[in-house]
């Protein structure tokens, strides 16, 4: 499933990152009560590294390459849960989720991924000459800092200068109990993957964060990122996403839903028992807390957390499926323009999706968000894998 956040045009409009364009993404994934490319190993993927966030219920693996929550076992993983909840179960609940952007550039398209078995992203920031620096240097780990502990070699060594976030007085900023930061960016040479795209040229700041000591955020994992534009060119109509693969236990009655109105797109299981879980089994969210600053007059948004006059922030604006059990344009995108078209909501020849059934009725309204309405009411005649 594709979770489409926003669409927008990277301009110069945030006095914060003069030098580059810059905006920042909040969203909260919260409980509600394979190999990966198919290239040779080379330098460039030496400083893969993966931690856990393991700060409060939720145990989840985190990757500097555009990963989420996946089972990497060709990086020497056990192949334990990458969305373990609640810790301790060994019950999955996601096999990964997976950050993809699209943009025109000077008219084409390009997209990029970490998902469908390839990623574009690589560790480490880019240069301002585009150039990105040595993926093997140890400031691009993942770096995790907790609550009460200052003499780890993370907090030691933050990679402050590489856009690693700092408190008022200097120290490494701890969000909440426990925090994760990493950089990387999807500038690669080499583009025989998934898509076959050129780079877009930018640099992602990913920060992922929890609380222990409040119980309602106890069932909630917090996920940032500063996205900033280091190429030379403007990038138009940038659609960002998360390409999500659910597992509530036991994946073969999972179902999804989203509110537009609340910025959420959710999985849920089609009855109240699931092999892995048992009676009363979960559901899992994905919300949009923060998206994208775009102008707007006599509106205030928020940015690095100022507010900002006379802009807005955007929040979702579509959600759509790829469906592994049905052939033809329900499968995954398969070029940039098909990947383009399905941040829209849209099928491969451009077309709108419609609202019921299986999204494809000419006769019904169109719709950007598939699966929404009443989960109770049976509108929708596919699953959510």
């Amino acid at each position: 499933m594709m979770i489409k956040f926003i669409k927008i045009n990277m301009t110069k409009y945030y006095p914060f990152r003069i030098q580059f364009n810059a905006v920042v993404f909040l969203l909260m994934l919260l409980l509600f009560h394979i190999p990966l490319w198919n290239q040779s190993y080379d330098y460039r993927y030496k400083n893969l590294d993966v931690k856990r966030f393991d700060g409060n219920s939720i145990r989840a693996k985190v990757s500097n390459y555009g990963y989420l929550f996946e089972e990497i076992w060709w990086l020497g993983s056990d192949l334990d849960p990458g969305f373990e909840w609640p810790m301790g179960s060994g019950i999955n609940a996601m096999y990964y989720t997976g950050i993809c952007l699209a943009a025109k550039v000077d008219g084409e398209i390009r997209a990029n991924i970490a998902g469908e078995s390839s990623t574009y992203y690589l560790p480490g920031a880019i240069l301002s000459d585009i150039y990105p620096e040595d993926p093997a240097y140890p400031s691009f780990r993942i770096h995790k800092i907790e609550r009460g502990i200052t003499d780890s070699w993370d907090y030691r060594n933050w990679p402050y200068q590489y856009g690693a976030p700092l408190d008022s007085e200097g120290n490494p900023l701890l969000i909440g109990d426990q925090t994760l930061w990493c950089v990387f960016s999807d500038n690669d040479d080499l583009y025989e993957k998934y898509w076959k795209s050129k780079p877009l040229y930018l640099e992602i700041q990913q920060t992922v964060f929890g609380w222990t000591r409040f119980s309602l955020r106890e069932e909630m994992l917090f996920l940032r990122w500063l996205i900033i534009n280091k190429g030379v060119n403007q990038l138009d109509s940038v659609y960002f996403c998360l390409w999500n693969e659910p597992c509530l236990g036991a994946s073969d009655d999972d179902k999804m839903g989203c509110d537009s109105t609340l910025s959420l797109g959710y999985y849920y299981n089609e009855t109240n028992y699931d092999e892995a879980y048992g009676e009363a089994p979960p559901s899992l969210g994905f919300q949009i807390l923060q998206g994208p600053l775009v102008y707007s007059e006599g509106d205030t948004g928020i940015f690095s957390g100022r507010k900002i006059a006379n802009h807005r922030n955007l929040m979702m604006t579509s959600l759509s499926p790829s469906y592994g059990g049905i052939s033809g344009q329900w499968t995954g995108p398969r070029n940039p323009l098909q990947a383009w078209y399905r941040m829209q909501a849209k099928w491969w020849n451009g077309r709108q999706m419609t609202y019921g059934g299986y999204g494809d009725n000419p006769s019904n309204p169109p719709t950007n968000y598939l699966f929404s309405g009443d989960p109770g009411i049976r509108n929708w005649l596919v699953r959510a894998w």
